[in-house]
């Protein structure tokens, strides 16, 4: 279960990242979105823990969240960063739980 906890520790790990990238590389093109999707079913025990964390009913199935790092940077490459931060963190108490990041480019 995702646990309000464990997707706290998450988002600071999101935040961290993306300031770490920006810190290092800067305010870089090109500009996008990035989010988390959980490939997992919301009328599950687990889906609804996700959902009870913010997470949306993704388009192409699943559920995600949106800039888990939640900055204001225009690079997608700094948020992305933040992504797959957020996603290390929550692969180490749900391994079984199918995360992945994607990107749009704006």
């Amino acid at each position: 279960m995702l646990t309000q906890e464990i997707h706290t520790k998450a988002l600071f790990a999101a935040a961290l990242a993306t300031g770490q990238y920006l810190a290092e590389y800067g305010e870089q093109f090109p500009c996008g979105f990035a989010k988390v999707i959980a490939d997992v079913n919301g009328n599950t025990k687990i889906g609804k823990s996700f959902k009870a964390c913010g997470f949306e009913k993704n388009y192409g199935g699943g559920w995600y969240f949106w800039n888990p790092s939640q900055s204001m940077t225009q690079s997608v490459d700094a948020k992305y960063a933040g992504v797959r931060a957020y996603i290390q963190v929550i692969n180490e108490y749900l391994p079984n739980v199918n995360l992945y990041g994607h990107t749009a480019l704006d």
